[in-house]
C-alpha cells in the first residue's frame, strides 16, 4: 500500500467542548468512499487526491511513542479526515493495532465510520470501553440503495451498515438510535413504511429511538409513536421549543398530545439553547420545563446534557444549577430519577 511521510499523529484539540474528544489522529490520508457531500474534499485542506487512501508512514511506532510520552490521556477522534475502517484496513490493520494502544495507555476512542467492517473489532472496543469512554458514531445518510449509490457510491452499502448495526447493538457500546427529524418534512418522513418497520424491530434488539424535532411536528410523532407501541421513543430537547419567538402556547398544546402516548418520554436538556444565547432568564425557560414535569411526570422525564451543544448559550453548570432551581419543590427521589434512574432504565445502562 502506498504511505505518506508522517512525523506527528496525535494532534491535541483546541478544546473537548465540541466534540468530546481531547486529541484527533488520522492515520490514513484520503478516503475512497467518494461521498459527494464530504466536508474533507475541501481545497482548504490542501488533500490531493482525496478518493486514493494512502497510510501513514511507521504509523504504528509513532503512536506507541506518542502515547507513551502524553502525560494526559482522553478521548481520541479516529475518522474525522478519513474513514479509518476503509477497504485497506482489513489487511493493514492499523486502526485495529491503534485501538490495542490505546487500551494499554488508558486512552479512550471516538470513531466516526461508514464501514462495517468495525464489527471485526467490536469485542475490542467492548473491553476499551470497561476503563475509558468508547464512541461509535455509525453514520448511515439513508437507507434507499439506489440513492446512496448516487451520493455515497463507493461506501458499504445502507443493508450492511444495518447489518453492522445490528451486530453492534448485541453489545453495550449501542443503545439506542438517533434521527433529526427537524430537517424533514415530517408528515411525509414520517409515513415512509420502510422507517415504521425498522422501528417496529427496535424492541427485538434491545434498542431506543432518540427524536430531534422542532414545534409543529409533535402530532406527526404521534402517529409514528402509536404505529410502533412496542419500541420506546424518546424526544430530545424537549422538542426544540421557540422560547426565543414565545410560542408557548402552542409547544403546549402539542406536548399534551405527545405526551398521551406511553410509549414516549422526554429530554429535558439546556433550555437557554432555544432562548436568546445573551439574553435569557430563568423564568423564561421555566414554564416550559415545569411544563413538561406536569405533562409526563417525573417516571418519564430525564436528564440530557445537550453537551456540548449547550455552551453556545450557558456553561455546563450553570445549565445543570438552572434545571436544579427549577426542581427546588422536587423530593430527592423525584431529582434522582431525573438525572439518573430514568435514563439506566430507559437506555437498559
Amino acid at each position: 500500500m502506498e504511505t505518506v511521510p508522517a512525523k506527528h499523529l496525535l494532534q491535541k484539540t483546541r478544546s473537548p467542548a465540541w466534540f468530546g474528544t481531547e486529541y484527533n489522529l488520522n492515520l490514513y490520508r484520503g478516503c475512497c468512499h467518494g461521498c459527494i457531500y464530504c466536508d474533507s474534499r475541501s481545497e482548504c485542506y490542501r488533500i490531493d487526491d482525496f478518493d486514493r487512501v494512502r497510510a501513514k508512514e511507521n504509523a504504528i511506532p509513532l503512536l506507541r511513542q506518542e502515547l507513551a510520552a502524553k502525560r494526559q490521556t482522553g478521548v481520541v477522534s479516529l475518522g474525522a479526515m478519513s474513514d479509518s475502517y476503509n477497504p485497506f484496513e482489513e489487511g493493514q490493520r492499523l486502526t485495529r493495532q491503534a485501538l490495542g494502544l490505546f487500551l494499554r495507555h488508558g486512552f479512550g476512542a471516538a470513531i466516526a465510520t461508514k464501514s462495517d467492517l468495525i464489527t471485526r473489532d467490536r469485542a475490542l472496543l467492548a473491553e476499551l470501553s470497561a476503563q475509558a469512554p468508547v464512541i461509535v458514531k455509525f453514520s448511515l445518510s439513508t437507507a434507499d440503495e439506489g440513492l446512496a449509490a448516487r451520493v455515497e457510491p463507493r461506501a458499504p452499502s445502507p443493508a450492511r451498515r444495518l447489518r453492522a448495526l445490528e451486530q453492534l447493538a448485541g453489545r453495550p457500546l449501542v443503545k439506542g438510535i438517533r434521527r433529526l427529524i427537524q430537517t424533514e418534512n415530517s408528515e411525509s418522513f414520517c409515513r415512509i413504511p420502510a422507517l415504521t418497520q425498522a422501528l417496529r424491530r427496535l424492541p427485538e434488539l434491545g434498542l431506543t429511538f432518540d427524536l430531534g424535532i422542532h414545534t409543529g411536528q409533535f402530532y406527526d410523532v404521534v402517529r409514528l409513536a402509536e404505529a410502533c407501541p412496542e419500541t420506546r421513543f424518546v424526544v430530545d430537547h424537549l422538542g426544540k421549543p421557540d422560547i426565543r419567538g414565545g410560542r408557548l402556547a402552542e409547544w403546549k398544546d402539542e406536548m399534551r398530545a405527545l405526551c398521551q402516548c406511553e410509549n414516549v418520554w422526554c429530554k429535558v436538556s439546556s433550555l437557554a439553547t432555544e432562548a436568546d444565547h445573551h439574553h435569557w432568564t430563568l423564568e423564561e425557560v421555566r414554564p416550559y420545563a415545569e411544563w413538561a414535569f406536569e405533562c409526563f411526570g417525573f417516571r418519564r422525564v430525564m436528564f440530557g446534557g445537550d453537551w456540548p451543544v449547550s455552551s453556545q448559550a450557558a456553561s455546563y453548570p450553570i445549565c445543570v444549577d438552572t434545571l436544579l432551581r427549577i426542581l427546588q419543590g422536587a423530593t430527592e427521589a423525584e431529582k434522582r430519577a431525573f438525572f439518573r434512574e430514568n435514563a439506566e432504565q430507559f437506555y437498559g445502562i
